[in-house]
């Protein structure tokens, strides 16, 4: 879904998501430079690159665009927690897990 709301074809899905699921439109939408989306590491890898903040943007985007839930479930976007210090101009996004140790973009 990520990728989906990076390419601006969450509308496009949302018509044909009854019967078609992310992975799949992705395959037949998402390409990065020739290569077409497969799901691995290295495809999220070359995508977002050194482009954390496309990324940062793309987990917020879809906890908006999808709205509430269970109250025990957390979305991505809950781990996400803006650091008030700047590095070079750039906000800082601390990512905090369970049993991980701190991310920052």
């Amino acid at each position: 879904m990520l990728l989906i709301i990076a390419e601006g074809l969450y509308q496009d899905y949302e018509k044909v998501k009854s019967h078609t699921k992310p992975k799949d439109f992705a395959k037949h939408y998402i390409r990065c430079g020739r290569k077409k989306y497969d799901n691995s590491t290295a495809f999220y890898r070359n995508y977002f690159g050194d482009n954390c903040n496309l990324l940062v943007w793309c987990i917020r985007e879809y906890k908006r665009l999808k709205g509430s839930h269970k109250k025990d479930e957390l979305y991505l976007a809950d781990l996400l927690k803006e650091d008030k210090r700047t590095a070079g101009g750039r906000k800082i996004f601390c990512v905090y897990g369970k049993n991980s140790s701190l991310i920052r973009n």
